[in-house]
């Protein structure tokens, strides 16, 4: 596996043509400049999880299928350790945000389910951020969220819709009535990932003969 830091401003992978200087880019040419790579051969690459372009912090990426294939089973199941700060607007209480999120929550946006029962399959996907203030700032707190699920924007949605949207944040803002802190990005970080190395095969995970670390 290959753990790194991503940047802001670089896609994970590309979502089209135009998009050629991405973060699996990046890593590829790293691994032949190191010759972790047979030559000539393109490096081999997995990716098991993203992080959107504007977001820093740590992004890991599979060398082999054995490895893809365990560490999406433990993605999947949601025991990867996932620790982010952030900015947010206004005073941020702790607590646990837990909704259904939706492709569209009736504004053309993601967000969550509204007037229906949550525990239909079909109003979305069960999406839980934990939320901890950590220093009070001026309009804002520096806050740590750790993810129980890792839904697509799901840390911005949550807090948008908590009213504390996250300093930067130009998507999930729309109906917020308070005073924007500028920013030139979103202030969002991914500062710490766990998972078990190396990690188990999809079919050998929860078995009792399987060895453990």
């Amino acid at each position: 596996m290959v753990v790194v830091s991503k940047p802001a401003g670089v896609s994970t992978i590309p979502y089209d043509e135009s998009d050629v200087d991405t973060l699996d880019a990046r890593v590829r040419a790293w691994l032949e400049r190191r010759r972790l790579s047979p030559r000539g051969s393109r490096p081999n690459l997995g990716v098991v999880h993203r992080l959107d372009k504007e977001t820093t912090g740590l992004v890991v990426f599979t060398r082999t299928w054995l490895a893809k294939e365990g560490l999406t089973s433990q993605f999947r199941q949601h025991t990867v350790h996932r620790r982010y700060l952030a900015l947010a607007h206004q005073v941020v209480p702790a607590g646990t945000l837990r909704s259904f999120l939706v492709e569209d929550r009736g504004d053309g946006l993601r967000g969550s389910a509204r007037g229906k029962s949550p525990k239909r399959a079909a109003d979305g996907r069960e999406a839980i951020t934990h939320v901890d203030p950590l220093e009070a700032l001026a309009g804002a707190t520096l806050i740590a969220c750790r993810l129980e699920t890792g839904r697509t924007h799901q840390i911005r949605i949550h807090l948008s819709e908590s009213g504390h949207p996250l300093v930067g944040e130009r998507v999930y803002i729309r109906r917020w009535g308070g005073t924007v802190i500028e920013a030139p990005r979103l202030m969002l970080h991914a500062a710490e990932l766990g998972f078990l190395h190396p990690p188990p095969s999809a079919k050998c995970a929860g078995s009792s003969r399987c060895p453990t670390t």
